[in-house]
């Protein structure tokens, strides 16, 4: 029997890694994707890919601009642009979480 059938591929225990400890345990094996949409594990669990990866023309790396361009941005830039919306004053005809007035 295989006893590690069920471990987790992403290993997030540490070990020293650059990237904060996260890293896959098996390395993804995407060939059409280039590591940039949900197919690649990698991808998914938002780290680059390393050695262990056996995908073919990765751009999941690090300083790649189209990474950049279709990866999920910062969680400090996502609390900023929350805070910006929240912000917003009202509308003056009562319009509120974009339901219309009723008018006759």
């Amino acid at each position: 029997r295989n006893t590690n059938a069920f471990r987790p591929k992403i290993n997030t225990s540490g070990g020293g890694t650059a990237d904060g400890g996260v890293r896959h345990n098996k390395g993804c094996q995407c060939k059409k994707s280039h590591c940039l949409k949900k197919y690649c594990e990698c991808f998914q669990a938002n780290i680059y890919c390393q050695e262990k990866c056996r995908c073919k023309d990765c751009k999941n790396y690090e300083g790649n601009k189209e990474r950049l361009e279709v990866s999920q941005p910062p969680k400090e830039a996502a609390a900023a642009v929350k805070a910006e919306e929240e912000t917003e004053e009202p509308h003056p005809l009562g319009v509120a979480n974009g339901h219309q007035p009723y008018v006759k």
